[in-house]
């Protein structure tokens, strides 16, 4: 199975996700996701590393793990 993606990016301490019209989190290929970050955050070690008002792409399995994003 290939990894889905998500955008996520950080003002302060609260996280935000790309989203479509529905408010649902957008989920992309790493391609698609790249495109749009600047980074790719794989740990939680690379999530408390990431800079403020940055977009990074993230699988959507570290993104439901650490902040609890439901993405299906």
């Amino acid at each position: 199975m290939t990894d889905r993606y998500a955008i996520i990016w950080f003002e302060g301490d609260s996280p935000y996700t790309m989203v479509d019209k529905k408010g649902k989190t957008v989920v992309l290929t790493k391609e698609a996701a790249m495109q749009q970050a600047s980074g790719l955050l794989h740990t939680q070690d690379d999530v408390d590393e990431a800079e403020d008002d940055l977009k990074y792409a993230i699988t959507t399995t570290l993104l439901e793990d650490l902040f609890g994003w439901d993405t299906n």
